[in-house]
Order: C-alpha cells, then sequence, then structure tokens
C-alpha cells in the first residue's frame, strides 16, 4: 500500500498541497494479509445459474476478479455477504491454487473435499466450502469479486497530486502529460481519501482507469480500485471513467468536462 505523506509546496505566487509517497518498503510480502479496504471487494448476488468462469467474467466486468480468500480475518469479514457463492480457488495440476496465486485459505464445509478433480472449483455455502463442477450444476451461485492484489513495483509507487482544472478526457490526459504526469489512479481506498481531502473543492474528476476486457488497469499497468457508484460500470464505447463526491466511480462520456487532478511518479 502506498504510504503518504502531505506536503505543502509553494509554486507560482501560491502555496498548495501535494501528497509525496514514503518511499519503498523493503519488507514488502506480495502475499502478506491485507488490511481490509472495503472498496477492493464487490458482491453479486445470486440470480442466476453461473458457470465458475461466467462468474469470473461477471467479476470482470467490475475490474475485478473472484476473489481468493487468504486468511482467518478475509474469510470471517466475507461471510458477512450471504452465501452460496463462487470464489477465486480451483484446482489444477499443482492442486488446489488461488487467483491471486498466494496459498488459499480453506474451511471445508463437512464431508469436504469430496472429489479433488481437476475440473471443480470451490464455492462458499453456508456451512463452509465446497467443491463442485467448474461448469456449474443446478445451484445458483452468486459471485465474491475483488480488484487484483498488487505487486511489489504498484504498492511502492511514489506519487504527487496537482489540480488542472476542468477538462473533456482527452485534454485532461493531454494537460497532464505536459507536466509530465497523468490523470490520477486510485489503487487503494487510503489514496482515495487523501486525494478526496487535498482537493476538496473538487467535487468530481477523471480516473485514469482503462478497461484491459478482464480488469480496470492505470496507465502503469496496476490495478485500480473502484467504489462504484449504484449501477455501474455501464461499460460502453465513448465512456471514461470519473469519480464523484458522495457517490462514486462512475462511466461518463468522454466528451464531458470534468475536474482535472494530475500525478506525477
Amino acid at each position: 500500500m502506498r504510504t503518504l505523506v502531505l506536503l505543502v509546496v509553494a509554486g507560482c505566487g501560491s502555496s498548495h498541497q501535494q501528497a509525496v509517497d514514503a518511499g519503498v518498503d523493503a519488507t514488502f510480502e506480495r502475499c502478506a494479509p491485507l488490511a481490509y479496504d472495503p472498496i477492493r471487494y464487490h458482491f453479486i448476488g445470486p440470480t442466476t445459474v453461473l458457470t465458475w468462469s461466467q462468474a469470473y467474467g461477471a467479476c470482470g466486468a467490475f475490474g475485478m476478479e473472484l476473489t481468493s480468500i487468504n486468511d482467518t480475518d478475509e474469510y470471517s469479514r466475507e461471510l458477512s455477504q450471504p452465501p452460496p457463492y463462487w470464489i477465486g480457488t480451483n484446482y489444477s495440476d499443482d492442486g488446489l491454487e488461488a487467483l491471486d496465486g498466494c496459498p488459499p485459505f480453506l474451511m471445508w464445509a463437512p464431508g469436504e473435499p469430496a472429489t479433488m478433480d481437476l475440473d471443480t472449483c470451490l464455492y462458499q455455502g453456508p456451512d463452509g466450502m465446497h467443491e463442485i463442477m467448474c461448469s456449474g450444476s443446478s445451484l445458483v451461485l452468486g459471485a465474491l469479486c475483488e480488484t487484483p492484489r498488487l505487486n511489489q513495483s504498484c504498492a511502492t509507487m511514489g506519487s504527487t497530486y496537482a489540480s488542472s482544472g476542468t477538462h473533456a478526457k482527452a485534454d485532461a490526459d493531454m494537460s497532464c502529460r505536459a507536466t509530465g504526469g497523468y490523470v490520477v489512479e486510485i489503487n487503494t481506498s487510503a489514496e482515495l481519501q487523501a486525494v478526496l481531502d487535498k482537493f476538496s473543492n473538487q467535487n468530481d474528476f477523471w480516473i485514469a482507469g482503462m478497461f484491459n476486457g478482464t480488469v480496470f488497469l492505470d496507465t502503469t499497468g496496476c490495478p485500480e480500485v473502484f467504489g462504484w457508484a449504484n449501477g455501474e460500470p455501464m461499460l460502453a464505447t465513448g465512456m471514461c471513467v470519473a469519480y464523484t463526491r458522495g457517490v462514486g466511480m462512475q462511466m461518463r462520456n468522454c466528451a464531458d468536462v470534468v475536474g482535472t487532478i494530475c500525478e506525477t511518479n
């Protein structure tokens, strides 16, 4: 996670506040337990029969993947969502694997695991984890989604921020590039809150998220977090991501004139 240090920087005859990373964490461990970050998660309730692959695709539409449960704390938190739902663990030639590449936490339901076949995936039931054919069954399962974990280069990247007026998205990109930066990217809720606090006069601003067909990535290829507004994201041609204070992330027409905050590493 980025550690933000707030500074007051003088410039152009006035002062403005920016946020700067405190530096690289030499003790970074990618699979270490994560502090709870609520906007990393999204729950899709059970409404129809989904295969594991369809559930993965449904998470991808939110810029996420199926949740990999890695420890007891995360397991306890995610039980706040009503089971049953698919999770991001399945069998491979190497045994049980979680989508995030970290060791999966397992809390088996009574009588499980039953088969441990290559074509089985895991879902969370009210009594624990079950294995089932990845192609699904007659069960109506939801999906628990999460933003992928950050690798070290993404988690320890330093940043400064500056306001750059209001622009359509293409003009916002050019305005930020002209100063050696790019439209702000959000990788943790702590970063989002720091930006909101320091630019309290910005009611809405562009986010540099790019949908690659599976997840939203920032311009450096790092996963972004999205506290989506209700009903979002509405993925369509000509739509870009913006944040509206008190509402959340929304897909906006790229031609809309919206606040611009530039980020520089």
